[in-house]
């Protein structure tokens, strides 16, 4: 879910959000933003080669090849065009460095000493900064990649990390296993940071702020705020990874991304994504970075995210991108089928935070209002199961036709704009716990498979054991329950649903012993399947067998199981 605090005006605390991928829908690695939203970074094709690119605000994506290059990473670009970074003409690690000049077609190549050159941060000058292994290694400052002033901390090996527009330069010097924080300025004047070893310099902005990390005994590392003067405010958390001009800071802080110059920190997080990382931050406050989450193919992929604030409202707002979706622990899809569950992101959205309770059902009927919060779907009430300021749960009626839907909440007089969902006549997902599907024992515990790491609960199965799969968005069952009511008879699913297993290369249909929606909930479609025996299981270890889902005779995902005799 979107976790956003909204304390103290002034500052956006939920955030519109647009996802990306390389060209061909490849995985998108972005690394920085500027002030015109031009997004600069490298993908992978589907070659496994790495590109740079360039992505525009209006989402046009242009391929970045340094000529004669197998490998290309711009790292930076500033805020008057100028892009840097890294290539290799033999794949597969950048060791030369580049400036693309604000025309897109002008580069220029370059290396010290003909030694590992990388070439890190660009200003709007179109100075360069970055490191070299030549002479013991040492960070340099180009302006037109011919020549070179190099430079070196005195506590020994120098790294670059961020050179703002007056020309400073911070990074971190590395000596003894250990790193050092620096500044370097103009006329060529080194400062440590004096904040002891394991410290480092990420970025520096154009008021003299500076972030970054440095160690604490028996703590590890905390990220930190440096302000001209030499003030430091610790941050909650322990990577700071970029600052703007105006002294708003992204980085890893606890649950949060961001934090703002009044204390406050906010969550940005992709709905439905593993996990999510803010790399950069422009002067507007837009957000570039990185989510993973896993593909149809079963495999971790990463792709590319912009967020944006979301203009301040006195009404409830649905967030303009992924504002409505699918049930988060159901994959979060951005569709649903009549009869599902769907998640709403905004602000405003309530003034309270509950689920529903038993006190909210009239007899077994479903409430489609909590404290003065209501959804409607295509202008049909739904039932409302969760409320909160940034999020509502809600399961959309069966009536809903297939199509283009329009969702729109009403909390107290005020209703938001509508935002649209994709509505299918069918949208099945099953549970997932981490990514990975999630079977459970009768009494609630999780199957062991494969996919789950080991500091989730779980227990292996046995031949013969019945697991159950919980779903949404199956479709029709045999009988029908009337719409918002707590389904209280076990009914069969219209659709087809089978589950195929394979062991030893060899595949068998598995046993369905139940396939419609779970009887005492609403809109929870309930399979229990019965685990096969397995060629290689032994008493002593596990052995991993594949299962495949299928609906209507399509497979719709696999899942590992480990069983045990």
């Amino acid at each position: 879910m979107l976790l956003a605090i909204a304390l103290i005006p002034g500052y956006a605390t939920t955030y519109d959000y647009v996802t990306f991928t390389g060209p061909g829908g490849t995985d998108a690695y972005p690394q920085a933003i500027n002030n015109n939203g031009l997004v600069v970074g490298y993908y992978l094709d589907a070659s496994g080669n790495q590109h740079g690119f360039l992505r525009a605000p209006d989402g046009a994506i242009t391929t970045i090849d340094v000529p004669g290059a197998a490998v290309t990473a711009p790292a930076s670009i500033s805020s008057t065009g100028w892009i840097a970074g890294s290539y290799n003409t033999v794949c597969c690690q950048p060791q030369r460095g580049f400036r693309l000049a604000p025309d897109g077609k002008t580069f220029v190549t370059f290396q010290v000493d003909g030694a590992f050159t990388l070439a890190v941060s660009v200003n709007a000058s179109g100075q360069v900064t970055g490191s070299t292994t030549a002479r013991g290694g040492l960070g340099f400052v180009t302006s037109d990649g011919q020549t070179f002033t190099t430079f070196q901390d005195p506590s020994g090996s120098t790294y670059p990390t961020w050179i703002n527009d007056r020309g400073d330069v911070v990074g971190y010097a590395y000596d003894d296993y250990q790193t050092q924080a620096f500044r370097r300025i103009t006329d060529g004047t080194f400062g440590e940071f004096g904040l002891g070893l394991g410290s480092q310099a990420v970025a520096i902005n154009n008021s003299y702020q500076v972030v970054g990390s440095y160690g604490v005994p028996g703590v590890g590392l905390r990220a930190y705020l440096r302000s001209a003067d030499g003030a430091m405010t610790n941050l909650n958390g322990t990577q700071a990874t970029g600052l703007n001009n105006n002294g708003q800071v992204i980085g890893a802080f606890g649950p949060y991304a961001l934090y703002n110059p009044d204390g406050s920190y906010v969550a940005v997080t992709i709905p439905g994504a593993a996990s999510s990382h803010a790399l950069a931050i422009n002067d507007s406050g837009q957000i570039a970075g990185t989510y993973t989450v896993t593909g149809s193919d079963g495999k971790t992929h990463t792709y590319g995210f912009l967020a944006a604030p979301m203009a301040a409202t006195t009404g409830p707002a649905i967030r303009t991108y992924h504002g409505v979706m699918g049930a988060s622990g159901f994959g979060g899809l951005l569709a649903t089928a009549p009869g599902s569950w769907i998640e709403i992101y905004g602000v405003n959205l309530a003034g309270s935070t509950r689920t529903w309770q038993a006190s909210d059902f009239v007899g077994n009927r479903a409430p489609t209002s909590l404290d003065g919060v209501s959804v409607s779907v295509n202008g049909v009430p739904a039932y409302v199961a969760y409320i909160s300021p940034d999020q509502v749960n809600a399961w959309a009626p069966s009536s809903v036709a297939p199509g283009t839907a329009n969702v729109t909440v009403t909390y107290g007089t005020s209703t938001s704009p509508p935002e649209a969902i994709t509505v299918n006549p069918l949208e099945p997902a099953l549970l997932t716990v981490n990514g990975c599907l999630a079977p459970v024992f009768a009494d609630g515990t999780l199957v062991a498979t494969s996919c789950l790491p080991d500091t989730i609960s779980q227990r292996i199965a046995h031949p013969g054991d019945e697991i159950v799969f919980y779903g949404i968005g199956f479709g029709p069952v045999t009988p029908s329950t009337p719409d918002g009511q707590i389904v209280t008879q076990a009914n069969q699913l219209q659709a087809t649903f089978a589950v195929s297993w394979s062991n030893l290369g060899a595949t068998t249909l598995g046993q369905v012993n139940y396939a419609g929606l779970a009887p005492g909930s609403l809109g929870i479609y309930q399979f229990n399947v019965v685990v096969p025996p397995v060629s290689n299981a032994s008493n002593s270890s596990a052995a991993g067998i594949t299962g495949a889902w299928t609906l209507n005779g399509v497979t719709m995902g696999t899942f590992p199981l480990l069983v045990t005799q």
